[in-house]
């Protein structure tokens, strides 16, 4: 399925975000192309999207395998201040925006939930990643946003690992979904997400991933480097960082880690 730039354009509502677009039919992975080429683009929210990663990447230097032609793989670039910058929060607009876009297209007919800090899961399995870097450069800060999501593959098309936790939109609903304005529907709720993040109304952005994510009290494990800490789920602090309440009331927070239930 090749990459049709009008039928996007006619879905774009936004004022910057994803008005300047460069496509590749393959590339080695679009995070690592606009972290050098960042400063090509005139307007914030610049995107790449490519057909097909050779390195595509996953948090903690996991390989991201897709299906060429019927994933949707792209990398969106931030850029301000550092008295701007408020990392935590920036991996998950983008996990935010596709549940949204989401819920506006399947409804209640499906459970479209996030886990901490940026996993969409459709239907109780994993269908998005993402991946935020950051790094500076004089006193501007750049983020670099890469969102790989599963849409019109079968699942017999995924690899053995992605098969064994990850599902795809269309293996979830039944329905192939055209990538175009799917793109442009994520892009539209990022944007104004964004926007509020600027502005420092981060209570806006913790309330909305919140209405998405798992209930307080959920029972959740976390994991980094082979150590656990189980306890419940107490929300996320005020930059972004996961609250986990372990058994004895003491509440830890954690900026990384991988949520297990």
């Amino acid at each position: 399925m090749s990459w049709d730039p009008q039928l996007f354009a006619r879905h774009l509502k936004t004022r910057r975000f994803g008005r300047q677009l460069r496509y590749f039919t393959e590339i080695d992975s679009t995070n690592r192309w606009l972290t050098v080429h960042w400063n090509e683009f005139t307007l914030n929210g610049a995107v790449v999207i490519a057909e097909h990663q050779i390195s595509g990447r996953g948090r903690f230097a996991r390989e991201w395998d897709d299906v060429p032609g019927k994933s949707l793989l792209f990398s969106v670039s931030i850029v301000s201040s550092r008295e701007e910058n408020r990392a935590g929060f920036h991996q998950m607009l983008p996990a935010i925006s596709l549940a949204k876009a989401l819920l506006n297209r399947l409804g209640n007919d499906h459970e479209i939930r996030l886990k901490w800090p940026n996993d969409v899961l459709l239907n109780g399995r994993k269908l998005a990643g993402i991946l935020a870097e950051r790094f500076t450069s004089g006193d501007t800060t750049v983020t670099i946003v890469g969102v790989g999501i599963n849409v019109n593959a079968d699942l017999r098309e995924l690899s053995e690992s992605a098969r064994a936790f990850g599902t795809t939109l269309f293996a979830e609903t039944g329905t192939i979904t055209p990538r175009e304005p799917l793109l442009a529907d994520i892009i539209n709720e990022w944007e104004p997400l964004y926007d509020s993040l600027r502005d420092g109304d981060t209570d806006s952005i913790r309330k909305a991933w919140l209405e998405l994510g798992p209930p307080i009290g959920t029972a959740i494990t976390r994991m980094e480097r082979g150590a656990e800490i189980s306890g419940t789920f107490g929300g996320i602090g005020t930059s972004g960082q996961l609250l986990l309440r372990d058994q004895n009331g003491v509440v830890h927070e954690f900026f990384s880690g991988d949520i297990l239930h």
